[in-house]
């Protein structure tokens, strides 16, 4: 999404806010809380409500992956609450992102979404039942924007990828030894699997490599093509002309 600002990463170090790591991921430019709040107050859109439900997809997105370990986030509950790393549960009950711009510039992870107004969100607060301003581990926030750019780039998956891998040696079992199959075989991969041309073809030079098949030059001919391939002695004797020649002379000595 681009909202007139230039791209720009969260800024260097082992952690980052989560602040700037959504809005990195939402718009290419990671903001700090307080810049953030600024520049949501010279434009009329997005609004606040806006901002912080695309701040929660991207959080929910994030979310599910951090609940399989690659994704590393810490918070605290409370000002003076010790930091802590989030458990699974928290990822999965905490999915909900709100923006404090009155007094202390604020991002919050909350177990519930805007619509529960401001008196709902202080009775959280006071409770001490929500997230303040989380951060982020940056190596791990790379990894994934990088691996789910990669993922919308290709219409296919790993898991086709995968499954062409383990069908092309079983295929290749039913078939000769022979070169001038890539091209039926690929074509086939991309209609069973739905993978583009260039990965089909990495599929089939990774196999046939690790087969240690030839995949290359001529087709070679199979033995009923070399016997039907008559000799030049066959040639001269089958030819009709030397038949008639001898039967000719036959007839005449008679």
């Amino acid at each position: 999404m681009i909202l007139g600002v230039s791209a720009k990463a969260p800024k260097k170090g082992n952690w980052v806010s989560l602040t700037s790591g959504l809005t990195w991921l939402a718009f290419e430019h990671g903001f700090e809380t307080k810049d953030l709040i600024d520049w949501l107050g010279k434009r009329q859109w997005p609004t606040q409500d806006a901002l912080c439900e695309l701040l929660t997809n991207e959080w929910q997105e994030l979310a599910e992956e951090a609940c399989g370990g690659s994704v590393s986030v810490r918070g605290r509950k409370g000002e003076f609450a010790k930091e802590v790393e989030l458990s699974v549960d928290d990822y999965r009950n905490f999915q909900f992102v709100w923006l404090q711009t009155a007094g202390d510039p604020q991002l919050h992870l909350n177990r519930f979404d805007s619509s529960f107004g401001s008196t709902f969100r202080a009775i959280t607060a006071n409770l001490n039942d929500r997230f303040e301003n989380p951060v982020i581990r940056r190596a791990d926030l790379v990894r994934f924007k990088q691996a789910r750019a990669q993922r919308k780039r290709r219409p296919w998956n790993d898991a086709a990828y995968k499954a062409a891998m383990a069908w092309l040696p079983e295929k290749l079992a039913t078939l000769s030894d022979d070169t001038g199959i890539k091209s039926d075989l690929v074509a086939e991969m991309r209609d069973r699997f739905g993978l583009p041309l260039r990965e089909a073809e990495r599929v089939f030079t990774e196999v046939t490599k690790a087969l240690k098949r030839r995949t290359h030059g001529r087709p070679r001919k199979t033995s009923p093509e070399k016997l039907a391939k008559p000799g030049i002695a066959d040639e001269f004797s089958s030819a009709p002309a030397a038949t008639n020649l001898q039967t000719a002379a036959t007839e005449g000595g008679n």
